[in-house]
């Protein structure tokens, strides 16, 4: 075994080890452990975006967390201000999508009384539970937050990538700051440090390799990207029929 070879095998046994631990790792800190472990993937991958543009493009962007929460907000927004509904509440802006509504909800921002004062609610109120309303898949809404958090990115480096040094840094620092303050801002529509409800992507849970995970359990990061993975495949051997 020579020196390069060295980080190639000490990789393959730390993955190895993370793909192993949710299965062996048992003790009652485990949704802390997780969280941690989340975390981690998380900031690596961070790392490994400011390695491609920094250490092999020689630029220095500020732009990375901003392109991270418009993707986050995009799911966010989608999964919390959109449903499908069999029947129209014309109460609410609605679309008619083939036999069914598209009906977006309206904001109302942070109330005393938790989220049951908007449009949507008032009809099913109406309804009294005989009409059964269908929120936004969450996966159709990463995948949006995917697509918009990489579009943001495009345009913004379109516009930034013939500067260089500070005035990159500091372009990037403006459209994050802008960013920033526009969700904090906008606290009828975002909610500001209250946050937004959404459904949970495992609504029954979900089992991998004979364990349980319910549906508010940490999942292990690498999990959610083989279903992503899965899930693209998918779509391309469907686009390919």
């Amino acid at each position: 075994m020579n020196k390069q070879q060295t980080p190639l095998i000490a990789g393959a046994i730390i993955v190895s080890f993370l793909m192993i631990f949710p299965f062996i790792y048992t003790a009652n800190n485990y949704p802390y452990i997780m969280h941690i472990m989340i975390a981690g993937f998380y900031y690596a991958i961070l790392t490994s975006s400011w390695s491609m543009l920094s250490g092999y493009g020689g630029q220095f962007s500020f732009g990375h967390m901003g392109f991270t929460g418009v993707g986050a907000y995009t799911t966010a927004l989608f999964c919390h201000y959109i449903y499908l509904s069999p029947e129209a509440t014309n109460i609410c802006t609605e679309f008619a999508v083939g036999s069914r509504y598209l009906i977006i909800v309206n904001p109302i921002g942070i109330t005393s009384s938790t989220l049951v004062q908007d449009c949507l609610r008032e009809a099913m109120s109406i309804w009294d539970g005989s009409v059964k309303v269908t929120p936004m898949p969450v996966w159709l809404g990463i995948v949006l937050g995917v697509i918009m958090g990489g579009l943001f990115g495009l345009l913004i480096g379109l516009l930034v990538l013939p500067l260089r040094a500070a005035y990159l840094a500091l372009f990037t620092l403006g459209f994050t700051e802008i960013l920033r303050a526009a969700i904090s801002s906008e606290l009828n529509i975002t909610r500001g440090q209250a946050g937004l409800e959404l459904p949970k992507l495992f609504e029954n849970g979900i089992t991998f390799f004979g364990r349980h995970f319910d549906k508010t359990d940490p999942l292990p990061p690498y999990f959610v990207m083989l279903f992503l993975l899965f899930f693209c495949l998918g779509v391309l051997y469907w686009l390919a029929q």
